[in-house]
């Protein structure tokens, strides 16, 4: 049996009292499609965030990799640290750079290093502008690439945000509706 990309075990988040989560488990193998559905109030996002490091569960475990050998406890990371190992989220209000380009947006969220110097100094390979365009096709914002990113209406910007995160190349992708 492979080993799961995901493994969430017997996890529980409580905020004052309230318990917004209570041993759940959960797994997500690498290839899969999954949809966490429920009424406002049943912990998709806590869910979300327990993922995502923005909190941290009580109780339980959370691993990520494909492999035991590459496995990494989500609940030891930082935010950051959980993104750059591949995990994206996109949340219920988009947020894209508003001023900028459609496509000035995706630039930005490429996969790669983010110093100052790195921003300063990088420049886009033949490659980085082809998969940018993949992508502009693919949220179906190719023929507005050169919008400012604050003209666009409101679905579009959900789909430039799902784009950016497509431009991290995350090996999972959370989306919270």
């Amino acid at each position: 049996m492979p080993h799961p990309l995901l493994a969430v075990e017997d996890v529980s988040k409580t905020y004052d009292g309230f318990k917004a989560i209570t041993n759940l488990t959960f797994y997500l193998y690498e290839g899969e499609l999954r949809t966490v559905i429920g009424p406002n109030g049943a912990g998709k996002s806590t869910f979300f965030d327990l993922i995502t490091g923005r909190a941290k569960p009580d109780k339980g475990k959370i691993d990520f990799g494909s492999s035991a050998a590459s496995s990494h406890d989500l609940t030891a990371l930082n935010e950051y640290e959980i993104n750059r190992l591949g995990i994206g989220r996109k949340f219920q209000t988009p947020s894209v750079y508003t001023e900028h380009t459609v496509w000035d947006n995706l630039v930005l969220s490429l996969k790669g290093p983010r110093g100052v110097f790195a921003s300063l100094l990088h420049r886009l390979t033949s490659t980085d502008r082809d998969h940018i365009d993949e992508i502009l096709k693919t949220v179906r914002l190719d023929t507005k690439r050169h919008w400012k990113a604050g003209l666009l209406a409101h679905g579009e910007k959900q789909w430039l945000e799902i784009g950016m995160l497509l431009a991290q190349d995350p090996k999972v992708l959370l989306v919270d509706e």
